[in-house]
């Protein structure tokens, strides 16, 4: 058979009533990504809890997010079409690399995406923990910056990636990746790990700064100081938070891919792919951001309105200790 025809075993594949069940619980992890991405949005718009430099950056880290769901979405439609259409047609079933290449780059811009908006995120916080004056004054300067990266960067890295392949293959869906280029994105797979691993290391130290500044304003009457110090500290652990969830999933990912390469020789064709379906699990990630960010901003929300509430209540004690002690003296 023609290497543009499925064999027997991908025609096998598609034929099993649990794939096409797989194929359609995904289909509804991404409509559902959809709808709480949308609703993340508008909680981080709502409040003024986050700082500027952050809520952008948490904004295009749900772009990108969606901008892989929705190419995850178009694979996952189209790999539905052929099982209940094509199945007959095996010639029809397989798609070229070249066909892919738009596809392929949303899905590969949309998971690069995330990690660069993490890694921005991440070196913002820092500077802004370490010169916060000079951040304060720079910070839409330095989030534009780190934009332009960002978009940049995630758009060439498909062709990084490909620039010595041919793109004349054919795959089972645009969610492979070129078989020539195969090396390339095993290594993407794995520095995009150790990036994140790294950002969740900084991130944890400037977790701790920002608790030991907190912890130097709480006993003075500085209230503003105090209210800032307790601003940052909620922004650091909300970018923490959301750092640790990214790495468990890229880590997650990582490792059960890995695992499935290292047994791929026990495995049949048929058990490799079916498994390799199954513990996919950047859409289960991308619908997790924006859900865990819905609930630290709520918690933040929360957590700010009790210490407002705590800070004018402490505020109003010491002006009425000040009065005594006029009287006193008077």
């Amino acid at each position: 058979m023609s290497e543009q025809c499925a064999s027997q075993f991908q025609i096998d594949l598609y034929s099993t009533p649990f794939y096409f069940v797989i194929t359609q619980v995904n289909l509804t992890v991404v409509l559902l990504s959809i709808i709480v991405a949308y609703l993340a949005v508008r909680e981080l718009y709502s409040q003024s809890i986050i700082n500027s430099t952050p809520r952008l950056f948490l904004t295009i880290d749900v772009v990108y997010a969606m901008i892989h769901q929705f190419s995850y979405f178009y694979i996952k439609i189209d790999l539905t079409y052929k099982i209940l259409f094509k199945l007959d047609k095996p010639c029809e079933l397989l798609i070229s690399v070249y066909d892919c290449r738009f596809v392929s780059r949303g899905f590969i811009m949309g998971s690069s995406g995330l990690t660069l908006v993490q890694t921005a995120m991440t070196f913002d916080r820092l500077f802004a923990t370490c010169y916060p004056k000079i951040h304060k004054k720079q910070k839409r300067a330095i989030g534009s910056i780190f934009t332009f990266f960002i978009i940049l960067a995630s758009w060439f890295t498909w062709d990084l990636l490909t620039i010595n392949d041919p793109l004349n293959d054919y795959i089972q869906n645009c969610g492979y990746f070129p078989p020539k280029s195969q090396n390339n994105f095993d290594t993407l797979l794995i520095v995009s790990f150790f990036i994140a691993v790294f950002n969740f290391i900084i991130n944890i130290i400037n977790l701790k700064i920002q608790l030991l500044k907190a912890e130097k304003y709480h006993k003075q009457f500085n209230m503003l100081k105090r209210y800032n110090a307790m601003e940052n500290t909620k922004n650091a652990q909300a970018i923490t938070l959301l750092s640790t969830g990214q790495i468990f999933g890229i880590g997650l990912w990582n490792g059960s891919t890995y695992i499935l390469r290292t047994y791929k020789k026990s495995l049949t064709p048929f058990q490799y792919a079916l498994l390799l379906t199954s513990f996919y699990i950047p859409p289960y990630v991308c619908l997790f951001l924006p859900l865990l960010m819905i609930i630290i901003l709520r918690r933040i929300r929360e957590h700010r309105s009790k210490v407002i509430k705590s800070l004018r209540n402490q505020k109003e004690t010491q002006d009425e200790y000040m009065d005594k002690m006029r009287k006193v003296w008077s």
